[in-house]
């Protein structure tokens, strides 16, 4: 939860790293965090929850700030 906040850059990096690298070695990793754009970049599947569901499931090729952030909030897509 929330793996890199407060962390410097160098902090930061190394962590994403670390998660790639586990995910590249086919380990299942489970990261929640309110940085949508560190989830776009290191997540394979991206669940939208609203209040407490699942609002919608994303695959990499599906995603999208708006769409993603729509689901989040329980709005209907525009």
């Amino acid at each position: 939860h929330q793996p890199t906040r407060g962390d410097d850059l160098g902090a930061i990096e190394l962590i994403h790293k670390r998660i790639v690298d586990l995910r590249n070695q086919g380990l299942a990793v489970l990261l929640l965090s309110s940085e949508l754009d560190e989830l776009m970049a290191l997540s394979d599947r991206i669940y939208a929850f609203y209040e407490g569901k699942v609002a919608a499931e994303f695959g990499r090729a599906e995603f999208d700030r708006f769409r993603i952030g729509c689901a989040m909030t329980g709005a209907a897509e525009g």
